[in-house]
């Protein structure tokens, strides 16, 4: 099915400022990524805006939280990200935080 997104893939599409295109449990979805970091379990992980697309819950959008080993085919869409969207809160309970949006300007300099 492809290779998984790995965490410094994510962190580079969350510096890009701009919305992925990516399977995730066999649904092709449009997401904003808000956050990129480490499940309290030791995966990593990132909370996203579904913009559009499938998922088994049948919410084609709003927030998600993904296992990056089970995103794949992972496209940048050209479409500017409007992260941190309203109503995000930083997702300590969920996760350790690797980066956010927006991002840090230091990590930008160093990609």
């Amino acid at each position: 099915m492809g290779e998984a997104l790995g965490l410094d893939d994510a962190l580079a599409a969350l510096a890009a400022c701009q919305a992925i295109e990516a399977d995730y449990h066999g649904h092709r979805r449009i997401l904003e990524i808000h956050a990129v970091g480490i499940s309290h379990a030791g995966a990593p992980v990132m909370l996203c805006w579904q913009l559009d697309g499938g998922s088994a819950s049948e919410e084609r959008v709003g927030w998600k939280l993904l296992k990056l080993r089970d995103i794949v085919r992972v496209a940048v869409t050209g479409r500017a990200s409007e992260a941190p969207r309203p109503g995000y809160r930083r997702p300590d309970r969920m996760m350790r935080v690797t980066a956010e949006a927006p991002i840090d300007p230091l990590y930008r300099r160093a990609r």
